[in-house]
């Protein structure tokens, strides 16, 4: 057997230009229909951020930031996630944790904001969030039976 060993991400950021360039026109084809660049701005914290999903989470970002991106670039508010605070701003799990949320209650929260900017598309709400449509229905109609 051959072992190949490939450093994590954040252990190798040049490599990110290059994937984002890979990934991003089959994202914008598959969920657009148009391709999207990207704002220097949102490079730089794409650079930044320490991945610690790896390529897959890079590509999820991408792919949430063209289902949400209102213009033909992709803008920092569009590629910052929930849960990492930049600057400071809105850091949403550090809240959640100081009232003492439950995991349920922080899930239904996201799946409710997620489907409020995708406008209920519940097939981009779904590949936004990682999982397969009938998960997203089995999810929304636990969280409207209280459990």
């Amino acid at each position: 057997m051959i072992r190949v060993v490939i450093p994590p991400l954040r252990e190798r950021r040049e490599d990110i230009p290059a994937l984002i360039d890979h990934l991003l026109p089959r994202i914008c084809e598959r969920v657009r229909g148009t391709t999207v660049g990207v704002s220097a701005a949102a490079m730089r914290w794409l650079l930044t951020y320490d991945w610690p999903g790896n390529v897959r989470e890079l590509a999820h970002v991408l792919e949430r930031a063209v289902a949400l991106a209102e213009h033909d670039t992709i803008v920092l508010d569009d590629v910052r996630t929930e849960s990492v605070a930049v600057d400071g701003e809105g850091d949403s799990l550090a809240e959640a944790a100081r009232r003492r949320a439950t995991l349920a209650e922080v899930e239904s929260a996201y799946i409710t904001r997620v489907l409020e900017m995708t406008d209920g598309n519940k097939a981009l709400a779904a590949r936004i969030l990682g999982i397969d449509r009938r998960t997203l229905y089995r999810k929304i109609g636990a969280s409207d039976d209280g459990g």
